[in-house]
This record gives structure tokens, sequence and C-alpha cells, in this order.
């Protein structure tokens, strides 16, 4: 009965090995061949002290008795669940004949460990050897007797992992010393695990990173690059993970991502790759393969560790982009660069100081930054390696963008070049800018800074405009660089209205792509000054001329034909009046203004002839004629506010800001326009450049 027993467990013990080798790898997380996986140690040594108790009538002959066992083994990868051994031991054991008998052993076998948690698994071993025993003289004997048997012990029992390196395991195993003793051992089994070279505690499963555009840089530190997939191969948390990645020699610093989760024990996840470039990866001249360093750090168990792997990356020019988003032309919007910004200034302070200084600020500021563009020299040059209209159509296709000052040296641009180059040059002197992108082709605009409605009175008809959330915007199709100003806005009007109808239009507003994509760095430093040309003041004022011609003389040839017929129609004289002031005639519009006020008293007339007076710079008289309009009107808006602007002008910050105080009462909405008269610093400052103040004229019918 004994002998099947024995065969019934050897059995068992074998099927349940082969068991394990059997079952499939490739599990799904939380699957047994998964948990089977986790853990970086290949190696691991235990002691294992136990107390051995004879069975079978062996138990007649034997007392019980004790021992300990020293074991390596080893992981296979291709079979985790199974773990070859070895193993040498002793024992003893007290015999009946007022003796004892001591044994050494060694052997070799299997074990099997069936994980049910990462750290709790049900472990069975089977293992054979040679075992060699002495008896201790007796009574009868003063010799020691020896002899030697093989031995097949069997052993069951669970372990728990107390650390990445430490485990304990408790069990029952059964010894057969073949044909000459049998017993069942009760024991513990103390386990070191050897940190393993081989297999890190984080596998590093896939890494994605996208070629990479040095003129997104500063995009990349707001939506990282790539990703990385990766598994926390051992039975333990990680925590506090920091991703960095570096492509040496690119300029950057290595900026950890921190993901401040903990990864359980196989999880798998996907985390960004931070990437920081610096400047020099601008003047990259050509696409090249590099090898980017990964490093990622974590906490295990109370220690930091840290792997590494190196990743093949792309690394394109720097004036390279894909147009999967539009937006992306911000990046090259670099409105800082000191030799752009000295550009652009120059042009706006050559056509400063000129008869037309109460049109639109930034009607007048655009008209000066075209002028010096063409007067630089700028021509339109399609670019035959990567046309616009191919890239946009295929997204995916690289295009090369100049940067500003790159344009402004080579003096030939594209379409995106160009819109770049003038969007930029509005951005630097503070002009928002945008960009309207249309099937096959990207042309620009800018911000009057005033209201739709506000914007009709001053041109002809808004089909030129473009309302974007309520304020006028200009179009303007910077490839026309030959016919004009006022030409490449109608072409661009053009433009618009056909494909918006269409609803293929796009408006992209260069300050709100910015959040996305910043503008890279200055990618020409050492650029020395560009002077704008003087002849920008020539052109500039022609193209003004043109402006008021179109705009204003059909609407004022319409009122002149009114009062011809009603010389003292106040109305229609106040309208006219207003319309001069509008385009700059500002003498022209005093003077029918004081024909207005000849027949008395009009409030209207009376606040624009002081608008006049103040943009003159007559702050004094501009006050009094405000004073007398609030004498006959106390809550007139726009009397309190000229007031209130005048007397800063004057050096009176503190009756300023009272009847600023009073048109907040009175006219909140028309108070918030003007919200910088709360602050005295700023009123005093916008005070000294009156000619470039928003003037709110009283025209109505």
């Amino acid at each position: 009965m004994m002998v099947i027993a024995r065969d019934r467990m050897l059995r068992v013990f074998v099927g349940i090995a082969l068991l394990g080798a059997a079952l499939p790898l490739g599990a799904e997380r939380g699957g047994v061949a998964d948990r089977a996986a986790l853990g970086t140690s290949r190696y691991s040594f235990s002691v294992s002290p136990s107390l051995d108790i004879p069975i079978a009538g062996d138990q007649e002959l034997f007392g019980i008795g004790g021992g300990a066992t020293a074991r390596a083994t080893m992981r296979l990868a291709e079979m985790p669940m199974v773990y070859p051994l070895v193993e040498i031991g002793y024992r003893f054991a007290p015999v009946e004949a007022d003796t004892s008998l001591h044994a050494v052993s060694a052997g070799v076998g299997s074990a099997l460990r069936f994980y049910l948690q990462p750290r709790f698994a049900a472990v069975a071993s089977l293992s054979g050897g040679y075992e060699l025993g002495f008896l201790q003289p007796t009574i009868f004997s003063d010799e020691t007797e020896s002899g030697g048997s093989g031995y097949v012990d069997a052993f069951a029992g669970v372990t728990y992992e107390i650390s990445p390196r430490i485990g304990v395991t408790g069990g029952l195993s059964y010894r057969n010393r073949l044909g000459l003793s049998q017993g069942v051992s009760v024991g513990a089994q103390l386990s070191y695990h050897l940190p393993s070279r081989v297999r890190p505690p984080v596998d590093i499963l896939e890494v994605t990173v996208p070629t990479i555009y040095p003129s997104l840089h500063q995009h990349y530190g707001i939506e990282p690059p790539g990703t990385v997939r990766i598994r926390n191969a051992e039975r333990f948390p990680i925590a506090e993970l920091d991703i960095a990645f570096l492509i040496p020699g690119a300029g950057g610093e290595a900026t950890p991502f921190r993901h401040t989760g903990v990864v359980a024990p196989g999880e798998l996840v996907v985390l960004p790759l931070p990437l920081v470039l610096g400047e020099s990866a601008l003047l990259n001249a050509e696409s090249q393969q590099v090898i980017a360093q990964l490093r990622i750090s974590f906490t295990l168990y109370g220690d930091r560790e840290t792997v590494e792997g190196n990743v093949p990356v792309t690394l394109a020019i720097g004036n390279a982009i894909v147009w999967d988003d539009d937006r992306k032309a911000a990046a090259f919007v670099t409105h800082r660069s000191p030799a752009l910004m000295h550009f652009a200034s120059g042009a706006v302070a050559h056509s400063s100081g000129t008869e037309y200084g109460a049109v639109h600020v930034n009607m007048r500021t655009a008209m000066a930054l075209y002028a010096a563009i063409v007067n630089h020299g700028v021509v339109y040059s399609r670019d035959p390696d990567s046309p616009f209209s191919e890239a946009l159509r295929e997204q995916l296709v690289e295009d090369h963008i100049r940067f500003p000052v790159q344009t402004l040296q080579s003096r030939a641009g594209d379409c995106d070049d160009l819109s770049v180059l003038y969007t930029a040059m509005l951005e630097a002197v503070g002009v928002p800018a945008a960009f309207v992108t249309v099937p096959g082709h990207i042309f620009a605009a800018f911000s009057l800074g005033i209201p739709m409605n506000e914007a009709i009175r001053f041109f002809t008809t808004g089909d030129d405009l473009i309302e974007h959330d309520g304020e006028a915007w200009v179009p303007v199709e910077i490839t026309d660089l030959s016919g004009g100003f006022l030409r490449a806005w109608s072409a661009g009007a053009v433009q618009w209205r056909r494909y918006s109808a269409e609803g293929s239009a796009s408006f992209i507003r260069v300050r709100d792509a910015w959040r996305l994509f910043p503008p890279a760095a200055d990618v020409v430093t050492t650029a020395a000054a560009i002077e704008a040309p003087r002849a920008v003041r020539d052109q500039y004022l022609s193209e003004m001329r043109l402006l008021v011609s179109r705009e204003m003389e059909p609407r004022a040839r319409v009122l002149r034909e009114r009062l011809s017929r009603s010389p003292r129609d106040v109305v229609t004289r106040n309208r006219l009046a207003v319309l001069y002031a509008r385009y700059g005639l500002i003498d022209q519009a005093e003077r029918e203004l004081r024909e207005a006020l000849r027949g008395g008293f009009h409030a209207d007339a009376t606040v624009n002839l002081a608008n006049v007076l103040y943009l003159q710079g007559r702050h004094a008289e501009a006050a009094e004629s405000y004073r007398t309009v609030l004498r006959e009107e106390p809550a007139h808006g726009p009397a309190l506010l000229g007031l209130s602007r005048s007397l800063f002008a004057q050096g009176s910050p503190t009756e300023g800001g009272n009847y600023y105080a009073r048109l907040q009462s009175e006219d909140p909405a028309l108070a918030a326009q003007f919200a910088y008269l709360a602050t005295t610093e700023t009123a005093t400052a916008r005070a000294s450049n009156h000619r470039d103040e928003v003037m709110v004229w009283c025209d109505e019918e």
C-alpha cells in the first residue's frame, strides 16, 4: 500500500510540473502565465530548515529529526513557471540504538510556481540525487558506519514575496531514501533573489516617436511628440515614475515627465515622451537619423532605480513642417526677433506724423508694413520643392517655411513664407494678426481693433471685411506685392467671400494658435539690423490717398449734395465732418463743425469738435467744449469720456479719474471699452499719444 501511495504522489508532482510547462505563455495581464513572468530576478538562493518525521514503520527505528537544505534555482525565460534547481542538504535523526544518523545530500530537480497573485504563489518541486549517511558510534561499536543511497524529494507549499529580493515559503515535503526510509518534513524556506542585469524592473515595450520638427520645439513642451509603452515587470508597484527624453547635440536639456500615479505589478501604461530642443536644432540643414536617449526612473520598494534605452529618431530640417494642422504656421511667427522688430518699427516710424492720423491706427500700421515689404524688394516666388498647395492637400508632405528674417534676407517667398512674414511684422508692433486658409492657399489678415458695426461706418461696404467674434478684420492677399495694398486687400476679400460661402475657408487667429504652437526661438540670432526703406512713406501716403478716395469720397459727395440743397442742415453737416475726421482730414472736419455750430448749440457737433481739437493736441480747448456739452447734458457718455482723457492729457489725473468714475456710473458699457482710464499711470501714458486714440464720434441721423 505504501509503495502504491508513493507512486501516486510522485505521479501527481510530475503531472503538475508537466502541466506548468505546457501552459500557454501569451496570456493577457492577470492570467497565470503573465503573473509567472513577473519579477526581474533570474537566479535565487534559499535556505530551508525543516522538521523531519519518519513514516510507514520507520518511526520504530528513527525518531523525529531535522535538517536544512540550500537550493539554487534558475528561472527559464521560455517557461517562467518552471525553475530548474540544484540542492545540497544536511539531515540528522536519532536512532533507537542510542545513536544518531547524519546525512549529507546533493541533487537536482525542478520547481513549479503557480502565482495566484503577483506576490503569492503555490509551489511544488520534485528533486532527486544521492544521500550519504553516517551512523555515530554506539556502545556496541566504536566505529562510524557509513553508507549511501539515492533519494527522491517532493515538496508542496505557498510562497510570499516580501520584497523584490526576499521571499518566504512554508510547506510540506515527502522524501524517500530509495529502499531505506521515508518521511515527511515540515519547514520554512527563506529565499534571496539576485538582481538581474538581463531584465530591468520596467519593460520598455514600444516607443513611438514621429519625425521631430525643430520649428515646433516650443510646442513639444506643451504636447510631447511621442509616447512610450511600458510595463511594470516586478511583483511590486512602482511609483514616482519620471521619464526623460533627450536628443544629444540638439541643444536641449532633459526635462523629466512625472507620472503621479502608481503602476501596479504587471500593469501596462502609455506615457508621453517630453522633449526639449534648443535653438541650435533650428539650424539643422538636412533631415537626419539621430539616436535619442530615453531614461526612466522610479521608486521600487523604497529604492530609486533607473532603466535607459536608445531610440532612433528622424530630426527634420529646421524649416520643415507638415500641414496636418494649419495652426502650426504660428510657430514660425517669431515676432520678437530683434531684427524683425527693428524693421517693422522702422516702417511704422517712417509713416507716422502724417495728416491721416485719425484713420484707425491698425489700418495705418498694416498699410505701412505692406509698403515696407514691397520697398524692401520682397517678391513672391513659388516653392519648387514643396509648394503649399501640394503640402496642404497631402498633409503629410513636408513643406519648408522660411522664418520672417530669412524671408527679408532672401527677399523672396511663397504664400506661407510671405504670410508668416506679414503676420510676424504686424504682431511685432502690436497689431493682432491671423491666417486665412482656403483650398491650396494661405494668406493673412489683421484686426482693426474695433467692432464690426463701427467698422461699417468707416468703410463703404462690410463685404471686404471679415467678422470674427464681433471684431472687424481686414484680409490681405500678401502674395500680391505689385498692385498696392488696396488691391491685395480686395483680392483677399474676394477669396474669403468665395470660400467662406462654400465652408472651405478657415480663420486662424495667431494669438489663439500660439497657445498650442508658440513661436520658435529666433532662428537668425546674429542677423544684422535690416533697415526699413525710407520710400515706405511715399508709398504709404499714396495708398492712403487712394483709400480715402475710394472709401470716403462717394459718401462725402452724397452729403455735400444734401447740403447744397439745405445749407443749414446741422445733422448732415455734422455727419460730413465726422466722415472727414474718420479719414484723417482733420482741418476740413473742424471747418464743417464750426459751420454747423454757427446756428447755435448742438450736442453731437460740439462733442465732435472737441474730438477734433483733442486729436490736434489742443487739449484745453477740447476740455472746454466737452464741459459745454455736460452743462446741458450731464450724463452725456462721449462727453464724459472725452473730458476725462483731455484732463489726463493736461496733467490733471485726479480730476480726469473723477470724470471717468462718472462715466462708469452713467454708461458702464462705454466705460468698459476704455478701462485703461481706471489706472492713472496707464491713462497718463496713453494721453501722450493722442493721435492713436480710438475716438467716439456722434454722427447718428
